[in-house]
């Protein structure tokens, strides 16, 4: 899981880091086949507060990433 405070256009920059966390401690990623994929294999973004009444510097994101 990475936190994320700024912009949601980051949350791409979250997932590539978290990636390469993964691979930098030897461990794996659960294996995606395609976006049908449970939930629980595909991970997910949780936005923390709302993007309409909140500063973009002040957004709080988790970026969750399951491992195999």
């Amino acid at each position: 899981m990475a936190r994320l405070q700024g912009p949601y256009s980051l949350i791409t920059e979250a997932h590539t880091r978290i990636d390469e966390f993964v691979r930098a401690e030897g461990l794996a990623l659960a294996p995606r086949h395609d976006l049908d994929d449970p939930i629980g294999v595909l991970g997910l973004n949780r936005y923390l507060n709302d993007c309409s009444d909140t500063a973009e510097e002040d957004l709080l994101a988790r970026a969750c990433m399951p491992l195999a």
